[in-house]
């Protein structure tokens, strides 16, 4: 009874992020949050989601925001920062996720040399993105993985694959991202199709707040071994 109630719960928390009566999803400026009991905490994460041009890290970026029907540019113009609110249960208790998201075009990178790193300083999370359809992009994720894994700031490395809705012109086959993920130990999330549902992408989300949780525990114990 107390499990299904704390399951209502979150349901209950999910849909404040709705705009009532609609399947969008409410934004929410620098100092705002969605309307939860104050009891329920509050944990935020810096995510840099980097990719090259038409790896489709902006979409990305947009299905978790539910801003996907937003018109922008080709390409993401220097640097953009989205905030995403999630909540999640962990163990016993319902937990409000604040994803900091930041994206910054391939071009604009390559010209201005401090916006990779300002992208990356500080960061709990990176999710490396490629297209299916992009052998190139493919052959850059494993150098793109280990350069992260080797970084200092420990953050959690996940890898994205897009544009799976195109299956004739895709030129990775699910064995060979399968083979990627055992080789390693690197998990890649696959973005679903658009749908007229907008929890089609909550497994993603979900998915991406659990790694972060358990990155944070894992380099909190590391702490208290050390101390």
């Amino acid at each position: 009874m107390a499990a299904q109630q704390k399951v209502d719960n979150l349901k209950a928390f999910q849909q404040k992020l709705f705009i009532t009566g609609t399947k969008k999803r409410k934004q929410f400026g620098l100092l705002e949050r969605p309307s939860v009991p104050p009891s329920v905490p509050q944990v935020s994460f810096k995510l840099y989601v980097c990719g090259s041009s038409g790896s489709g890290k902006s979409y990305f970026v947009q299905r978790l925001a539910g801003t996907e029907g937003k018109s922008r540019n080709a390409e993401t113009l220097g640097i953009e920062v989205s905030h995403v609110y999630w909540p999640m249960k962990i163990g016993n208790r319902v937990m409000l996720f604040r994803l900091e998201l930041w994206d910054a075009g391939d071009a604009s990178s390559k010209r201005f040399s401090h916006i990779k790193p300002a992208c990356g300083e500080a960061i709990d999370g990176m999710i490396i993105c490629f297209s299916v359809t992009s052998l190139e992009q493919w052959n850059e994720v494993p150098q793109l993985v280990s350069n992260a894994s080797q970084s200092s700031e420990k953050a959690a490395v996940m890898v994205l694959a897009s544009r799976l809705d195109k299956p004739t012109e895709m030129v990775v086959s699910e064995n060979e991202i399968r083979t990627f993920e055992a080789n390693h130990d690197v998990p890649v999330l696959r973005l679903p199709p658009v749908s007229n549902d907008p929890m089609t992408i909550a497994p993603i989300l979900n998915f991406i707040c659990k790694q972060l949780w358990h990155r944070d525990q894992k380099l909190l114990s590391v702490s208290k071994e050390k101390g």
